[in-house]
């Protein structure tokens, strides 16, 4: 019997921790000649006080809600943008807690049996700016047929104001309504936060029979589920927005919510505007969101969902005599029986479902599939230096129907110092229950518009297309372009779904390699190995922007929403949401060598060990099934063309010490960027470890270690580059964004 148990903390770090990250910069174009190609504090125009802009007489104003110009410049302590670094987290918290207990049993001398189980929980909070409030579009839902009601002449957080004077510049009166923009930061709420808590459990049970001369029988049965809640912070009820914002007079010389209704659930007035006085110096009597006025607007909203598996299988495996001559071994077989069954579920609270809050609306998640495989392999000596191995696997899946894939592969030891081998070979991959039912993810990633640019005087299908929907024609017919802004170019959200007609995808693959160990040289093992795999009917989300050319691209029956996809702004015409779905939509290349070298040896009284092992990309591309369009990123900030590790280990008596080198090439933020090198080109990188360990006792040791020994930090990839990350200024998943980092322990077995 068995027991284990674990505990860790980590803190986490923000943003705001790391040179990198402190402000967010995005690839900019410092000289005006149309080339990025530096990185540069442009910010949020969501700013944490109000921002307005609107056009009187041809004339762009934009100012904060007490009048101030609303400024841009490159130095975040004097901008008026918002540097939402401030709020973010670079690595969120996590406090993980396992627990594991196991049972070996040996029931008689042909028969045994094993049990196991595992519990793990872990917490964790991510931390994001105070949410982005877009008065027009949010509250009152201008872009989709929505009115505020609010006269800049008359209403009284802009009657009489400096705001109020710079808005209306002389003219009669303007309507909220016609503004191009009205928004904040909502930091009253707090910063944005999503609390997780995940539990897994785990049981599994094996049973093992000798039924004979080389006859084995393996039974074995897993369950586990895993449960995770989430709380998110720092969200809006919307509606009961709108009811603070729709005012009467109190009677007393103040203001109070219209509906009686609202009233009595706690509303009272709020002004996302501004925090200032009239022009004569008297205070505006409500200064933008009170206690009060959060108690009954704060939205925390929840999930709730969970994911389980049930895996039942038996194995027959043994071998029998069936030998091509008397110098080989026999043929060994394996064949077997699976069952799996995949279930889950996620459930958004109310609120998100009804789409009331800042954040996407979300729909549930539900749905399962089972599978029952029956799989085959064989091992086939032919000589004594050649054999062979057949295998392949058959599933019926209630959610895609049969699927077939198999494997045939050789070993060929040919000498002491030299071994062979190699495999083609098939595989699938069924989709998920989320691929399959996920109700959707919220996505806030860019969107490239193709109807951006377009003019009257534009040709094509897509130009075509654009122009036929009213906003966008009124547009160009009173601007001359239909040219997004900042804002609208960067605040597309969207939802990603699962879909039931999603496909298995498969891939066929080659692998040949051979093993070189020189009898001159004890202890040296080299080994090559060459890999091919090509991925059919890729599953993934298909990219918004390859949805709305495809949609816009239509040379007959052009429909504007793109099936329900996509969603405009009734009146500016930019994209408001455009959702997207799973599909079978790429064929995935990849191809590259392997190369490991270890040696061993003795030094002094000591043994020292040395690994490399080198992976040289030669490509990795995807096509698109439909469009044929096909991407190279062998070379990009994810796929460098050359990685290595390189592993040293010294033992002396119970004296260890560890070195490890880890290294990535070059790559580039894009392969097709006309972005200027200064900023494309992500330089190599090489990072050091270092372990030392001393064992105290026969089955325990002490250990102290430094990862990232000399500190290495990550190159900078702004905001508008390929692979750049929110809220890092890098990319997490290549680079260490932590840096020096320094840990000590202990290990007791017992």
């Amino acid at each position: 019997m068995w027991f284990a148990i674990g505990k860790s903390t980590d803190d986490g770090l923000m943003a705001g921790d790391r040179d990198f990250s402190r402000v967010h910069v995005s690839a900019s174009d410092s000289d005006g000649d149309g080339i990025r190609d530096t990185h540069k504090f442009v910010g949020s125009s969501h700013a944490i006080d109000a921002r307005m802009q609107a056009k009187v007489d041809g004339v762009g104003v934009t100012v904060h809600g007490d009048g101030r110009p609303f400024q841009r410049t490159d130095d975040v302590a004097t901008s008026s943008a918002f540097n939402f670094h401030e709020y973010r987290s670079l690595f969120s918290p996590i406090d993980r807690t396992t627990i594991a207990s196991g049972l070996n049993l040996d029931l008689d001398d042909k028969s045994s049996a094993s049990f196991s189980i595992n519990y793990a929980r872990v917490d964790s909070r991510a931390r994001f700016e105070p949410i982005p409030l877009d008065t027009r579009n949010d509250i009152f839902k201008v872009s989709k047929g929505g009115t505020t009601g609010i006269d800049i002449a008359t209403h009284p957080w802009f009657a009489n104001t400096p705001a109020g004077d710079a808005l209306l510049q002389g003219a009669d009166s303007l309507m909220l309504d016609d503004f191009d923009l009205t928004f904040r930061r909502g930091w009253e709420f707090g910063d944005r936060g999503a609390e997780n808590t995940r539990s897994t459990f785990r049981v599994a049970g094996n049973y093992e029979r000798e039924l004979g001369d080389d006859l084995y029988l393996n039974l074995s049965a897993t369950y586990g589920v895993t449960d995770q809640k989430q709380s998110n912070h720092g969200d809006i009820n919307l509606e009961r927005a709108r009811q603070a914002l729709t005012l009467e007079s109190d009677g007393m010389g103040g203001y109070q919510c219209a509906d009686e209704t609202a009233r009595i659930a706690g509303c009272v007035p709020i002004n996302p505007f501004t925090v200032g006085n009239y022009n004569d110096g008297t205070p505006i009597p409500v200064q933008g969101f009170s206690d009060a006025a959060l108690d009954y607007l704060a939205a925390d909203t929840n999930l709730a969902g969970s994911v389980a598996q049930t895996v039942v299988n038996a194995v027959l495996a043994g071998s029998f005599d069936f030998a091509v001559s008397n110098d080989v071994d026999n043929v060994g077989f394996a064949t077997g029986l699976e069952y799996r069954k995949e279930s889950g579920n996620e459930t958004p609270d109310p609120l998100r479902q009804a789409g009331i809050t800042r954040g996407q609306a979300l729909q549930s998640t539900s749905g399962e599939f089972d599978v029952v495989d029956v799989f085959a392999e064989l091992h086939i000596p032919v000589l004594e230096q050649l054999s062979f191995d057949a295998a392949v696997r058959v599933g019926d899946y209630s959610s895609v129907g049969r699927t077939t894939n198999w494997r045939i592969g050789f070993d060929a030891p040919i000498s002491d110092s030299l071994h062979f081998r190699g495999a083609v070979a098939t595989a699938v991959r069924a989709p998920n229950v989320s691929d399959l039912f996920a109700g959707g993810v919220a996505t806030a990633a860019v969107v490239t518009d193709p109807c951006n640019g377009i003019t009257a005087s534009t040709t094509g299908t897509i130009a075509d297309n654009c122009r036929s929907i009213p906003a966008i024609a009124n547009r160009i017919a009173n601007e001359g372009i239909f040219e997004l802004t900042q804002v609208e170019s960067q605040n597309t959200s969207g939802v990603l779904k699962g879909s039931e007609t999603v496909q298995e995808e498969t891939a066929d693959t080659l692998t040949l390699g051979a093993i070189f160990t020189p009898e001159s040289i004890e202890g040296l093992s080299i080994s090559l190995d060459y890999y091919d795999i090509q991925i059919d009917d890729a599953i993934a989300n298909t990219d918004r922007t390859i949805i709305l050319n495809r949609c816009y691209g239509a040379t007959s029956g052009f429909d504007p929403e793109c099936g329900g996809l996509v969603e405009r702004d009734g009146v500016a015409g930019a994209a408001l949401a455009v959702n997207s779905s799973t599909n079978n939509e790429n064929t995935i290349e990849t191809s590259g060598l392997d190369l490991e070298i270890s040696y061993e040896t003795t030094l002094g009284d000591g043994a020292l060990y040395t690994g490399l092992s080198v992976n040289f990309l030669d490509n990795y591309s995807i096509t698109g099934i439909e469009t044929g369009d096909s991407y190279d990123y062998t070379g990009e900030v994810l796929f460098p063309e050359t990685k290595l590790n390189l592993n040293t280990s010294y033992t002396l008596e119970d004296f260890n010490i560890y070195w490890q080198l880890r290294y990535r090439a070059e790559t580039k933020a894009s392969n097709v960027s006309t972005d200027a090198d200064s900023i494309n080109v992500i330089d190599a990188v090489v990072y050091n470890d270092i372990r030392v360990s001393y064992n105290i006792l026969e089955n325990s040791n002490v250990y102290v270690g430094i990862t990232n020994l000399f500190d290495e930090q990550p190159q900078v990839i702004g905001a508008g580059q390929s692979y750049h990350q929110s809220g890092t200024n890098s990319n997490g998943t290549a680079f260490d964004l932590t840096g020096r980092q320094f840990y000590a322990g202990m290990t007791f077995k017992f």
